[in-house]
């Protein structure tokens, strides 16, 4: 139950009510929201917000005083959705789920298949997860080498695991490397764990 969109201060806008409907087809709880679309979308993700005050504004409901949802890393956004990055696609594979994870929370005390910490935190849990490694400096390295800020010396196996040299593998083809993630979101996670995390330990 989406309104028509209106265009201001450089996104499109849309108002309206998301309904969280279990498998019987029973109403569980409407949400107010707010679903600002940028002009440069879909180089630039929707923001998700609950205009209703249901939501609780803390870290630990991943929501943010102004309302705006902490819905997934935008990289597993673009990673899942893979190309197919239309509204009713994000609509239904994060918005919903988001608020219906929000109301099984309040009623059993716990989101469903877990969740992730809030800011960087959320990003190393993400980036380990995805790339299947537990120490941070690892992960950041990781990072680095897929957006090509930490170079590999050209005749070594390439890091990807493909068993080709690096300059036959990632210099020819650094865009396979990317999960179909945009590099700028991959850049900015990058800057962020840098900035947050040191090889002394880390910083909450």
């Amino acid at each position: 139950k989406l309104q028509a969109p209106s265009h201001m201060g450089g996104a499109w806008i849309v108002n309206g009510e998301i309904d969280i409907i279990d498998d019987e087809g029973k109403l569980w709880v409407t949400y107010k929201v707010e679903i600002m679309i940028p002009e440069d979308y879909p180089n630039t993700l929707p923001q998700l917000k609950e205009i209703g005050g249901q939501i609780e504004r803390t870290d630990d409901w991943h929501i943010n005083f102004n309302g705006t949802c902490c819905l997934a890393p935008d990289a597993e956004i673009y990673r899942r959705l893979k190309g197919k990055l239309t509204l009713l696609n994000w609509v239904n594979e994060f918005a919903r789920p988001f608020l219906a994870n929000h109301y099984l929370k309040i009623k059993t005390g716990s989101y469903a298949n877990g969740e992730y910490n809030h800011g960087a935190g959320g990003l190393v849990q993400y980036y380990s997860k995805l790339f299947g490694l537990n120490d941070i400096q690892e992960v950041i390295s990781m990072l680095g080498l897929i957006i090509g800020n930490i170079k590999q010396s050209r005749n070594l196996p390439c890091f990807c695991g493909s068993g080709k040299k690096y300059k036959r593998c990632f210099v020819m083809e650094p865009n396979n490397h990317r999960f179909d993630v945009p590099l700028k979101v991959l850049s900015n996670d990058f800057m962020t764990l840098k900035r947050n995390y040191t090889a002394k330990g880390l910083s909450n």
